[in-house]
């Protein structure tokens, strides 16, 4: 069972939205590199060769990943989602950028399981806004989670689009790497950060959260 959120914009949820999972992206297990804290100038670490092992020419050509910095950065009062287990909570959000791709990092207060129960529902979406002024963001992630695992969308003015990027899930975070250019070469302007969790066992729960709680955090590149 997947949850049933808003397709764009911060705040609204719509239930019986059905949302493509072709198009979605399924997540791979978080690399070493990221399980730290993101800094303005981490590089993502490579592999090693082996004592036996001999460089290729393409080894020899292959150019050193570029560094990421942090272009903004927006922390979340722990314990604030209430009713929600600590997965439900958001901590913090960072959006970095290595010129080519933008990284998003998202930390909640709890580990979040490798699927939920058949009564749990997981909305969270991150709003990329093109201008101040909007009330509806240009480009959202979205991650949609249930008891058949977890999915991440990407939607865009167009509607959605196969995920151009990858997704990596581990322990309390989720990072997201996408191209700039899939995302119309956004500059700036902001974004704010959302998650829905809800539940239907005996009593139905459900919790919000949002960072930043009011407005949104500016960016630019």
């Amino acid at each position: 069972m997947t949850s049933c959120r808003t397709v764009r914009g911060p705040d609204t949820a719509a239930p019986g939205t059905i949302r493509p999972t072709e198009k979605a992206a399924r997540p791979q297990p978080l690399t070493s590199d990221l399980r730290a804290t993101p800094g303005p100038s981490k590089t993502p670490s490579t592999p090693s060769l082996t004592p036996t092992s001999k460089p290729t020419s393409a080894d020899k050509t292959q150019s050193p990943p570029k560094p990421y910095k942090v272009l903004a950065s927006q922390q979340d009062p722990s314990a604030d989602a209430l009713l929600g287990p600590a997965y439900a909570d958001l901590l913090s959000l960072t959006i970095e950028d290595d010129g080519t791709n933008v990284r998003i990092t998202v930390d909640m207060n709890g580990n979040l399981p490798p699927k939920l129960s058949d009564e749990e529902t997981v909305g969270v979406g991150v709003n990329l806004y093109a201008t101040s002024s909007q009330t509806e963001s240009d480009y959202q992630v979205f991650v949609d989670g249930g008891s058949d695992g977890w999915f991440a969308y990407l939607d865009t003015p167009k509607g959605f689009v196969d995920y151009p990027g990858t997704f990596q899930l581990g322990g309390a975070r989720m990072v997201f790497v996408l191209p700039w250019a899939s995302l119309g070469g956004l500059k700036g302007t902001g974004f704010d950060v959302f998650e829905d969790w809800a539940s239907s066992e005996l009593v139905p729960k459900s919790s919000y959260d949002r960072a930043p709680d009011n407005g949104r955090t500016a960016f630019s590149r």
